[in-house]
């Protein structure tokens, strides 16, 4: 009966990948949804779902089930990895709607938390160049907008906030030094 189901659960595996190639996400996630009924102690199904939904821009749902998948395998390198990656992005996305609701205080803290969980992600640098250049903390948010640069020279967004950085922090030199 288990390798009859374990089959089954192979089965929509492939149907899922094949799926994929059709870039039919709605029919790869049913497909290892079904994987997961027939095998649900099988993590890299979890895992494998997880990417899609994410690849799908189903943020909360790739989060939900990649923590199913770190339930049955807490050690597992790969699992904790798209955790940090999912949760960073997710960070990422409440701290802009924090800023965009006026909450700066928790925009940044949510951001700072981002950037720590995945230090690689473009976005999370630059929105946090953003939060602190509104803040007026310019050293820091020059400095967020040069990771942010460095990750993606070819983000013009990021190079003009380098640019607005850079001149805030001479102008505050200038300014400091007449005084």
């Amino acid at each position: 009966m288990d390798t009859e189901k374990n089959q089954a659960g192979k089965h929509y595996i492939k149907e899922a990948y094949r799926a994929l190639f059709d870039h039919d996400f709605t029919r790869a996630v049913r497909a290892f949804e079904k994987a997961i009924q027939c095998d649900p102690a099988n993590a890299a199904y979890y895992f494998k779902l997880s990417v899609t939904y994410a690849r799908n821009q189903q943020l909360a749902l790739a989060v939900q089930t990649i923590e199913k998948a770190l339930n049955l395998e807490p050690n597992n390198e790969k699992f904790i990895l798209q955790h940090k990656r999912l949760s960073c992005r997710r960070y990422t996305e409440e701290a802009v709607q924090r800023l965009e609701d006026g909450a700066e205080e928790q925009a940044l803290v949510l951001i700072e938390r981002a950037v720590a969980l995945d230090p690689l992600y473009v976005r999370a640098h630059y929105v946090a160049a953003q939060i602190y250049f509104l803040r007026r903390r310019y050293i820091e948010a020059r400095k967020a907008a040069r990771q942010a640069v460095w990750l993606d020279p070819n983000s013009a967004e990021a190079k003009t906030l380098l640019t607005r950085c850079r001149e805030k922090v001479i102008a505050e030199k200038k300014k400091k030094g007449e005084a």
